[in-house]
């Protein structure tokens, strides 16, 4: 029986016909595979990502595909169509390429192309070219239509916090424009961005982060305009923060705590590795040309107050990866003391529903004074306290799902669990940034002591 394993994407939820969903794919994928006789091994998927440009070339889910070709896990790679696979033409026929060079065969649903023979590889090439062509005509077309609605005051994406978008325009929202103003007020008093994005989350009952803050605060959107590309167009919208305090916000504007990032840094380790004294977050650190790098507690970096700890960058990035691939030969889960964590985001999802279904009631009745005030018509109270309940229903909803979520510990094939991170870990194909995103959706926290000695603990792999 012949092993295969799937692949599927979508690039963003509006895109998304129902006909492309990840679901509806990878049930495609499974019912080729079980009228085939094929063993489907696995379905890697990359939703939300594109497919076009340098980023399609960062893809976690791919590079899983990738791995297990060149670790010989599979003979036969299933997906959709070509593509899925990407949709830059130089690319895709270099993942086609590597798959036939490694005796595996790619199964596009849609169609049937033997990719061995000239008339597919020709196939191959002229769907490639009319993918990409189609990617950079759409671009450009939703490019030009962007700019000409800007150009015309119409306001172009979702609505942000203060309004809501009816009738394709962006209205004034009276119950969250006054949160708006007091978040201008709070970033002039030099409030954290943290504690700003605290009181936020409290105050809306959705999840605000600091970068969120300053990007709000940026934004000329409130004034009354519309930004794109680096310009500003007047709008047809009301703006709702006056231009003074708009003005006194970006002269407080202020700069990054360390300094603009290196997203291709080459330290794959940052924020994983832990100081084996205190156990706070190590992050990489350049000591010149000539005196190489290491891993810094941040904790002992910020105040002195332990004692510190540094390790190698090389060694770290040696002793982990070797710790990886031992575990790919001879990883035992009776016998294997590895640690599985939860992951934190099925806790912050659950947290997050449990704060927010407990402030409906808050928020009704604070809508209700609104009503009796008269700042809402007997319409708008109606609509605004109908919403409300359709969203309490749906919040507890999603809560017994998120609440039945269950993952598991690797069992036999735990090996090839490891191998794959190990396949990704040491590929020099793969950009250091898209290595550094598997290892934080896999690893939870790390220790290298100085004997050699490495502690990882990882999330425990999702259903």
């Amino acid at each position: 029986m012949l092993r295969a394993c799937g692949y599927t994407r979508v690039s963003s939820d509006p895109q998304i016909s129902e006909s492309l969903s990840l679901e509806t794919q990878a049930a495609d994928i499974r019912r080729r595979c079980a009228s085939e006789g094929w063993d489907l091994v696995a379905v890697h998927s990359d939703p939300g990502l594109t497919a076009w440009g340098e980023r399609s070339r960062k893809r976690p889910g791919l590079h899983r595909v990738l791995a297990a070709i060149r670790n010989r896990e599979v003979e036969v790679v299933v997906f959709s169509d070509q593509s899925r696979l990407a949709r830059d033409a130089g690319y895709v026929l270099e993942v086609i390429r590597s798959a036939r060079q490694h005796g595996v065969r790619p199964v596009p649903l849609t169609y049937d192309i033997d990719y061995s023979s000239p008339e597919g590889s020709l196939q191959a090439t002229l769907l490639a070219g009319l993918h990409e062509y189609f990617s950079a005509d759409l671009s450009r077309k939703i490019k030009r239509k962007r700019r000409e609605k800007a150009e015309a005051g119409q306001w172009v994406g979702r609505a942000p916090l203060g309004y809501f978008a009816r009738d394709k325009k962006l209205l004034v929202d009276r119950r969250t424009a006054p949160l708006v103003r007091e978040m201008f007020r709070r970033y002039i008093r030099r409030e954290s961005l943290i504690e700003i994005a605290h009181w936020l989350t409290l105050a809306t009952g959705r999840q605000w982060r600091p970068t969120d803050i300053r990007k709000r605060v940026a934004s000329p959107t409130y004034l009354g305009l519309v930004p794109l590309n680096g310009q500003t167009y007047p709008g047809e919208h009301e703006g709702i923060v006056p231009r003074d305090l708009w003005d006194q916000a970006q002269a407080t504007v202020r700069p990054r705590l360390f300094g603009s990032r290196n997203r291709n840094s080459g330290y794959m380790l940052s924020g994983l590795l832990r100081c084996r004294h205190c156990g706070s977050r190590m992050c990489g650190h350049s000591h010149g040309r000539d005196r190489g790098s290491s891993y810094e507690c941040l904790r002992h970096k910020a105040n002195r107050t332990c004692r510190g700890s540094y390790v190698g960058a090389a060694r770290a990035h040696r002793l982990f990866t070797e710790f990886v691939r031992a575990l790919s030969e001879r990883y035992n889960p009776a016998a294997s003391p590895i640690e599985f964590t939860e992951r934190p985001e099925e806790a912050q999802v659950m947290d997050m529903l449990r704060l927010r279904l407990e402030r409906i009631p808050e928020r009704l009745r604070r809508t209700l004074r609104l009503y009796q005030d008269g700042l809402l018509t007997k319409d708008e109270y109606a609509e605004a306290k109908r919403e409300l309940q359709e969203e309490q229903a749906e919040l507890g909803r999603m809560s017994a799902e998120a609440g039945q979520r269950d993952g598991k510990p690797p069992g036999r094939d735990g090996r090839r669990y490891f191998r794959r991170l190990a396949e990704i870990l040491d590929s020099e194909e793969i950009p250091m940034q898209a290595k550094k995103d598997e290892l934080r959706a896999q690893v939870e926290r790390a220790i290298i002591h100085p004997s050699g000695l490495v502690e990882v603990s990882f999330y425990r792999p999702t259903a």
